[in-house]
């Protein structure tokens, strides 16, 4: 039955719901493909934040916490877009 209704025009272009609530709050909905992450820009950014973060010497928790929210806030792509 899915098979068959997988082939049907109307079903295929239907938006599922979760694409509907998504964009009609005015984003984007991409799927990328499972177990990828190296197709994920948030993957790379996660890593590029991991990198400097371990760059940056720290002596004290206190310095650690605020080395890690000065990466993560930093904005690497025009407009803070990842």
């Amino acid at each position: 039955m899915a098979r068959l209704l997988s082939k049907q025009d109307d079903f295929t272009n239907q938006l599922s719901m979760l694409e509907t609530l998504i964009q009609d709050a005015g984003h984007e909905c991409i799927f990328l493909p499972k177990f990828h992450c190296e197709l994920n820009p948030i993957e790379m950014y996660w890593g590029w934040c991991k990198y400097r973060y371990h760059e940056v010497p720290k002596k004290t928790f206190e310095e650690a916490k605020r080395s890690a929210q000065e990466l993560l806030d930093i904005e690497i792509l025009p407009g803070g877009i990842v």
